[in-house]
C-alpha cells in the first residue's frame, strides 16, 4: 500500500496493506494482509467466484456470512459482503491502465462516513 496516496474517512488508515491474487479453478483466491494503526497484523483470505451470486464466506471478523463477486469490466471487480441477506460491505478493485497500480475502495452500508481508499503498487 502506498500510504501517501491512500486515504481513510471514518476509520483509521492502516499502516500497511498487501494483496495477493492466485488463479484457481473455481475463481480467484485473494489474500489481503493489513497492518493496523496499533501494529496488529491481520489477514483475510477469500475465493471470488465471478457469477454475481452469494457464496458462503468465512469472514475472520464474523461480520459477513456471504460474498458475491462480479467483473465490472476488464480492469475492475466488485465484491459485496452480506450478513443474513443484508448488504454490509462493498469493495471495488480497479487496476490502472499500466497494470502497475490497483485501487481498492472499501465502503460500509451502515456508515456512510466510512470510506477506505487504498492505492496498491505492483511489487
Amino acid at each position: 500500500m502506498n500510504p501517501e496516496k491512500s486515504t481513510a474517512q471514518g476509520t483509521p488508515k492502516p499502516k500497511g496493506a498487501s494483496l495477493f491474487f492466485e488463479q484457481q479453478s473455481e475463481g480467484l483466491k485473494v489474500t489481503r494482509e493489513f497492518v493496523e494503526v496499533d501494529g496488529k497484523a491481520e489477514s483475510h483470505v477469500a475465493t471470488m467466484i465471478f457469477d454475481g451470486k452469494d457464496h458462503p464466506y468465512d469472514d475472520p471478523d464474523h461480520i459477513c456470512d456471504t460474498s458475491s463477486a462480479r467483473r465490472v469490466n476488464s480492469k475492475s471487480i466488485e465484491v459485496v459482503c452480506k450478513a443474513k441477506g443484508e448488504l454490509i460491505e462493498n469493495d471495488k478493485f480497479t487496476l490502472c491502465s499500466d497494470n502497475n497500480e490497483m485501487t481498492l475502495i472499501d465502503t460500509l452500508k451502515a456508515d456512510p462516513n466510512f470510506k477506505l481508499v487504498m492505492i496498491l503498487e505492483r511489487q
